[in-house]
């Protein structure tokens, strides 16, 4: 690692200097042995020991070069997300997951994964769960709020919450219930949720702050 000149604080940092293949990184995420993946804009993925970089990209099997979410399973696959579709790598081989094999949409916006093991992909094209090698979607017809699913978390009680364009929904495996700004989000574009230890939501608002939701109201902090 490079700490950089001048720096007031001693931060480190990696680049193409390193072994990074690219500077812009869209995801990182840290598998159960203890490896750096950065998903980056353009030149695919990258894999840091701590010491070395491996890179991949297309050539190496990869759906596309643009990598934008990164989850590790529990069988120690990663499932690659970006503007071509999935990647599935077991370490070795990389499998591709495109609309022709049964997703929603190859805009691959973020990819979570639930208690069960359950792998859900959040597109321009609806949110799209896969459980046991079938693709189960969920569009404006099946009752979400919008086709661009931005993200999604699974609260402690086993709902899902899903962020969208316009509005939240809360799945309970059945029945969406929606949240829009009729409800009192100060804006139905919805980017990003995590639940506290509380189980209050936070929302991040595409351009109007963050909101809290504690099962009874929506108060808005900016």
């Amino acid at each position: 690692m490079r700490t950089k000149d001048n720096a007031v604080t001693s931060i480190q940092y990696l680049d193409v200097d390193q072994g990074l293949s690219y500077s812009y990184v869209y995801a990182i995420c840290e598998d159960k042995k203890g490896n750096l993946w950065f998903g980056l804009d353009g030149t695919g993925l990258s894999k840091y020991d701590g010491i070395n970089f491996t890179n991949y990209s297309v050539k190496q099997g990869l759906s596309h070069n643009i990598v934008i979410s990164v989850v590790e399973d529990s069988s120690n696959n990663l499932w690659i997300g970006g503007h071509g579709g999935v990647s599935c790598f077991d370490g070795k081989n990389f499998t591709q997951y495109t609309e022709k094999e049964g997703l929603s949409n190859n805009e691959i916006i973020k990819v979570y994964k639930d208690k069960k093991e359950n792998i859900w992909f959040c597109t321009k094209g609806g949110l799209t769960k896969f459980e046991k090698n079938t693709f189960t979607h969920y569009t404006r017809k099946e009752g979400i709020p919008s086709d661009t699913v931005y993200s999604c978390i699974e609260d402690k009680n086993g709902t899902l919450w899903i962020a969208t364009y316009n509005g939240v929904a809360r799945f309970d495996g059945k029945y969406f219930t929606i949240y829009t700004e009729k409800d009192g989000l100060p804006q139905d574009g919805v980017f990003d949720l995590l639940e506290d230890s509380k189980g209050n939501i936070w929302m991040g608002i595409l351009n109007n702050g963050i909101c809290k939701f504690d099962g009874c109201a929506l108060p808005v902090i900016v």
